[in-house]
């Protein structure tokens, strides 16, 4: 899960599949030495590469390769059906019903 959540986060993001590792920690969340590991084992994998930042040489970014890509659009359909599937399940207790609809972007009753 972690794996796809900071790929996602990157083949996602604003700014062209890079983030500064600090952003991603932040985005996944984990903490920095979780995603230390977590983005070594990405990049070993070829799914991601790291370099530093052109105007600040103590920051890293980690940016997202072509087979990274491939990978979580490739992951993207089932994990979107486990989502879905876990909301599903949520949604018949009733205590969780807003939550699931406000995820699920539709109206409760009492918001319509």
């Amino acid at each position: 899960m972690s794996e796809y959540a900071a790929l996602a986060a990157l083949a996602f993001s604003d700014d062209g599949g890079h983030l500064r590792q600090q952003v991603l920690a932040d985005a996944i969340p984990l903490q920095q030495s979780s995603l230390s590991r977590l983005v070594s084992r990405l990049e070993r994998a070829g799914l991601t590469e790291r370099f530093h930042c052109p105007n600040d040489r103590r920051g890293v970014y980690t940016q997202i390769t072509d087979r990274g890509r491939e990978v979580v659009f490739a992951a993207r359909a089932t994990y979107l059906d486990v989502v879905d599937r876990a909301l599903a399940g949520a949604a018949g207790d009733p205590e969780l019903i807003p939550l699931t609809e406000h995820l699920r972007g539709t109206p409760s009753d009492d918001q319509t």
